[in-house]
Order: C-alpha cells, then structure tokens, then sequence
C-alpha cells in the first residue's frame, strides 16, 4: 500500500552535486562552498578537473595537488578528464553520473575566454539545462589576504 512506496521517492530525487573547478585563484574557496552545498543536501560530491592540452584551464593558480588534497578531505571524488572542449565534458560528466546541479567558479579568470554569459559557460547551461541538471556559479567573493596584498587590492574597495 501506501507506506510500502514512501521510502523510493527520497531516493528518486536525490541530489547529486559535481563542481567543475580550474586551478584559477580562489578555487579552494569553491570546493568548499560546494562540500557545504553536498552536506546540505546529504550528497556526494564529484570534482571534476577538465585538462585541455596537458595544462588544465588555467595556467596559473593553485596547485592541482593542493586542489586535489583538499577535495579528499571535503569526501569528494576527484576526476580528472582530458578534453579539448571543457563544456561537452562538464555535461557528458553529468549525464552520466545523473548529476543533479553542477557548480562553477571561480568565474572572473577561470577559463580562457570565459565570462558568465561566455562561450563555455553558455553552453553548458544550455546543455544541461536541456538535460534538466541546474547549473550554479560560484562567485568569488573576496581575494584571500596574501595575494590582496600582493596585488595592492586592498584599498580598492
């Protein structure tokens, strides 16, 4: 009877959160917004790192290590995928892993020719948008101090 379907409908919607990082400044920041996103929500948390052409989206940033560790201590599962178009394996990724929402960011240097509303970023809200998976991203709220400092980007505020 009734009670007997209640406990399959949890499990149909279960959320699955994937965060497609960089190593742009500030990803750290990202992976743990998004740790604290999966807890919400009581989901695993798949990070995926798009290699194009053997140096990852962004040349410069943090280590990929250091982004690696970190994501082991958060629970997630690191992935690492080597393709030349960055969008169609951010969705390839969620379709086949039924991810429910994907996280971007940090957004302001991240990918090459990327702003919100820029050619990969675009693409992948029309892709997974028409896959019925959300898309967020994660704005990078401030510089963390030492590299503020370096920058001078202290006082423009």
């Amino acid at each position: 009877g009734y009670l007997g379907q209640q406990p399959q409908v949890p499990r149909e919607t279960t959320e699955r959160i994937m965060a497609a990082i960089t190593t742009a400044p500030g990803t750290d920041a990202v992976l743990r917004r998004a740790a604290r996103i999966a807890l919400r929500y009581k989901a695993e948390l798949e990070v995926v790192h798009v290699i194009v052409d053997d140096t990852g989206l962004s040349g410069e940033g943090q280590s990929i290590d250091g982004l690696r560790a970190l994501a082991a201590d958060l629970g997630a599962r690191w992935h690492a995928i080597q393709q030349d178009d960055p969008a169609r394996a951010i969705v390839g990724f969620a379709q086949q892993h039924e991810i429910t929402q994907i996280l971007i960011g940090p957004i302001h240097r991240s990918w090459p020719h990327i702003a919100v509303g820029g050619r990969i970023v675009r693409r992948i809200f029309e892709e997974a948008g028409a896959s019925g998976i959300d898309v967020l991203i994660i704005a990078r709220r401030e510089l963390p101090a030492a590299e503020a400092l370096d920058s001078g980007a202290v006082n423009r505020s």
